[in-house]
């Protein structure tokens, strides 16, 4: 940050009223209260400031920046299981919206992302969990994730900031990782991490590339931080408590998560009945053509009330089961 710009910061000093918060965040955060981080009032919250990284501040100005310009935010946040992406995501959008972030704009699906992106106002975020249901890299053939594609496309000149934990950037659809994320945050450590800002050529292949923009560190919050815990996973009061957004986003979760392993257990199944079901009708037409003769009229011809009283099937298997022996043609008989 510019140096001629510190005077325009609102240090928190041991005198400040809200000086027992940064005390709480360094008491979960093992940060030395006197430095080198400061604590600095930025959009209501208590953020760390160091005058040459420029840690969070520099950063979030940039973003707040954008939003009054009307200028695309598309910001993934990756890292492994655990480093915070979910609550990073959910973090960034409380400070742009100063705190009026809601748990009704993390979306789960795609239905909910192609509705809410029609009922946002002008500046509101919006955060998509779970987007390998959503935008995976390995699904870009179904129709429905190439509606969710076709509407981050079209929105990108609304300004409703997207967030999205991932794993792995990979893991999103080609379109949205290479052309439609900007910012890219790698969560090394619960709440600790590095901006990336993704640039890339419009024109020439191989323009696109990393550039560091700074280092930002996200804290969970104060409102964790009083509770005494890094998650609300394993709290007793997970069910109950509607103090914070943490615990209604774990609820939320938790319902989508296993509506999807419900979704996907049926799927697999359906699979294996459709298997086994064409199993048992080949072996159907396999055992009528052994019983050619006792399956026909007096003309000679495949009579499906015949096949449905011999293999004690419906009508329209039966039906299907003479057009494919139709196929097959009548065996020969066999001659001594």
């Amino acid at each position: 940050m510019d140096k001629r710009n510190l005077h325009r910061l609102r240090f928190v000093h041991p005198s400040h009223p809200r000086w027992p918060e940064w005390l709480e965040i360094c008491n979960y955060t093992r940060w030395n209260p006197e430095g080198p981080l400061k604590p600095v009032l930025y959009r209501g919250f208590i953020k760390p400031f160091n005058p040459t990284l420029g840690i969070n501040q520099d950063f979030y100005n940039r973003l707040v920046t954008r939003v009054k310009k009307k200028k695309p935010i598309r910001m993934a946040f990756v890292g492994g299981a655990g480093t915070g992406k979910s609550y990073a995501s959910i973090h960034v959008g409380q400070l742009l919206e100063r705190n009026k972030f809601k748990i009704d704009q993390v979306v789960f699906s795609g239905e909910d992302y192609v509705r809410l992106n029609d009922e946002l106002r002008d500046g509101q975020c919006m955060m998509i969990e779970e987007p390998t249901y959503v935008a995976s890299a390995r699904g870009w053939q179904a129709q429905w994730q190439q509606a969710v594609v076709r509407t981050i496309e079209s929105s990108r000149f609304l300004n409703n900031p997207l967030l999205i934990p991932v794993v792995n950037r990979m893991l999103l659809d080609k379109i949205v990782r290479e052309h439609y994320v900007n910012y890219v945050v790698e969560l090394f450590d619960r709440g600790i991490g590095r901006v990336y800002e993704y640039k890339q050529s419009q024109w020439l292949p191989d323009g696109k590339r990393y550039t560091v923009s700074d280092i930002a560190i996200y804290e969970p919050g104060v409102d964790l931080v009083r509770c005494g815990r890094e998650t609300c996973l394993g709290c007793p009061e997970l069910k109950t408590c509607d103090k914070y957004i943490w615990p209604q986003y774990e609820r939320k979760r938790e319902e989508w998560v296993r509506y999807y392993h419900r979704r996907d257990r049926e799927m697999l199944e359906e699979t294996q009945n459709k298997h086994s079901s064409g199993d048992r009708f080949i072996e159907l037409c396999d055992n009528a053509l052994e019983v050619w003769d006792e399956l026909t009229d007096d003309k000679g011809k495949l009579d499906s009330a015949l096949i449905q009283y011999k293999f004690k099937v419906d009508r329209i298997l039966a039906q299907q089961m003479i057009r494919v022996l139709k196929k097959k043609g009548q065996p020969h008989p066999v001659t001594a």
